[in-house]
Formats: C-alpha cells, sequence, structure tokens
C-alpha cells in the first residue's frame, strides 16, 4: 500500500512539473512591436505582414473634417509552403493620445472593416495596430484612409469653451461627437432679440444619441436646457433665449452613445 502511495506521489508531482513548465514556456513569449511606417492620408496601402509580431502603423490626422479607417483582410499564405487559403482573421486597433478609439476582429472572408469617424483636429498622432497572426504565416493586408470633408464643419479643436466653434444666424454647423470629447459652440447676437438654439442627430440609422446642454456663460450651465439628441426625431429645441447685441450663448455636445454620431446645430432669430 506504501509503495503504491508513493507512486501516485510521483505521479502527481511529475505532472505538476510539467504543468509548470509548460506554463512557464507559453507565457515567457511576447511578440515583439514592429512599426512599420507612416500611412498618408487618400493612398491606399497592400502590404503583406510575416509572422506574430504586433505590427503598427502612424498617420497624422487631416487639417479639416473627419477622418475614417477602412481594413481588409484579403490573403493569407503559409511562408513555408506556399499554400493559401480562404479563411482567417486577425485584430485591428485605432490608438490616439494612448487611447483606445476603434477595434475589430477582421475575417477574411468577410470584406472591408471601416471604422467610425473621427474629428480629431489636424496634425494629431494615431497609431494602427494589427494583431493575432500566426507564425510562420503571410497575411495580406488592404488599408486606406479617408479625409471625409464637409462644408461649414466645426471648427477643432473645439473641446473648451474658450476654444469653440462659432454659430451665425440661421446657418447649421455640422459635426461629428466622439466618446471623450466634448464639442463647443457659440453665438454672439449681431442684433437684440429673441434667439431659437436647435441640435439634431443627422445620422439615417444605427440609432444612437448624444447629449447636448446650454450655456448663460462659458462656465455657467443654463440648468433645465439639455436635451439627449436620438437620431430619427429631428431638430429638437435646446432653448429659446433673448439676447442683448453682443451677447453670447454658448452650445456643449457630448456623450454620444457610440463613436461618430453626426450631427448639426444652428440658431436662428425668430423675433
Amino acid at each position: 500500500m506504501k509503495k503504491v502511495l508513493n507512486y501516485c506521489k510521483h505521479l502527481m508531482l511529475t505532472a505538476a512539473i510539467a504543468l509548470t513548465v509548460f506554463t512557464v514556456g507559453k507565457t515567457g513569449v511576447k511578440a515583439a512591436d514592429v512599426q512599420m511606417g507612416n500611412l498618408n492620408i487618400g493612398e491606399e496601402k497592400i502590404i503583406e505582414l510575416v509572422g506574430d509580431n504586433n505590427f503598427y502603423f502612424n498617420f497624422t490626422t487631416p487639417s479639416s473634417g473627419s477622418f475614417k479607417v477602412s481594413v481588409a483582410l484579403i490573403g493569407k499564405r503559409n511562408i513555408t509552403t506556399g499554400q493559401t487559403f480562404e479563411s482567417g482573421y486577425t485584430y485591428v486597433k485605432l490608438n490616439s493620445n494612448y487611447r483606445d478609439i476603434w477595434s475589430e476582429f477582421t475575417w477574411m472572408d468577410h470584406g472591408i472593416y471601416t471604422s467610425p469617424e473621427f474629428s480629431l483636429g489636424g496634425g494629431k498622432n494615431v497609431t494602427l495596430r494589427i494583431n493575432d497572426q500566426i507564425n510562420d504565416f503571410g497575411y495580406t493586408y488592404r488599408i486606406l484612409i479617408e479625409n471625409v470633408r464637409y462644408s461649414n464643419f466645426e471648427k477643432e479643436v473645439n473641446n473648451s469653451a474658450s476654444s469653440a466653434t462659432k454659430l451665425k444666424n440661421n446657418k447649421s454647423v455640422t459635426g461629428i461627437s466622439n466618446k471623450d470629447n466634448y464639442d463647443w459652440f457659440v453665438f454672439k447676437a449681431p442684433s437684440t432679440g429673441k434667439y431659437k438654439f436647435t441640435a439634431v442627430n443627422t445620422d439615417a440609422e444605427d440609432g444612437g444619441y448624444f447629449y447636448c446642454v446650454g450655456y448663460k456663460t462659458k462656465n455657467k450651465v443654463d440648468y433645465g436646457k439639455n436635451q439627449y439628441i436620438w437620431q430619427g426625431r429631428g431638430w429638437t429645441k435646446i432653448n429659446t433665449v433673448k439676447l442683448k447685441k453682443g451677447k453670447k450663448y454658448y452650445i456643449r455636445i457630448s456623450d454620444p452613445s457610440r463613436e461618430g454620431i453626426h450631427y448639426q446645430v444652428k440658431v436662428k432669430k425668430i423675433k
């Protein structure tokens, strides 16, 4: 009986050592970060990435309008045998200022994956990362970064009252609401009168909302003059207020339910 117990203990100890060796070996392997250079706005890039490294590209945001990134996994092959495959996936991620702003698992037979639009202001550095590749395989991607332009678009960076985009009477301004970002607007009354401030969610599908609130001054909220602006509900009144000539009124947009919600803001003199 004693021999049987000793044998069982020996088996358990052997299994524990094997498990420890396997675990240490697995966690000790770390893929390298490989910089693949810069991407240019409007230029389509087709590139093959080989191995299980964490590849990344950098690009600079355009000076006006918004941008969006499209990535398609269009090929996979065994770099030793040359065998090609019709399926496979990897993981892509966009990061700006140390914040992840978009990520997707990209499947080879699912076509093009396109990010939401982002309005971050010109000259910002953004990183596109591609991970989860398998060693000994080559993956081919088609990558495109597009600059989307609008007439009368918000002036970035407008994330504070001091840098607010100016509103003009009876002229709407287009903007894009992204998470962890404020869009500020300011109207300076050209003449004394009553002015109506409205906002609309212009996305035609996919639902969603953003939050809009009025400010009497840069630091004073106009309590009760706030609304969640939902897709499909048309223009929504934020406030009707009497302003003396030269008096300012502020609108702040924030907290979208998802990245890249399109909207318009408008002020109109009604009396």
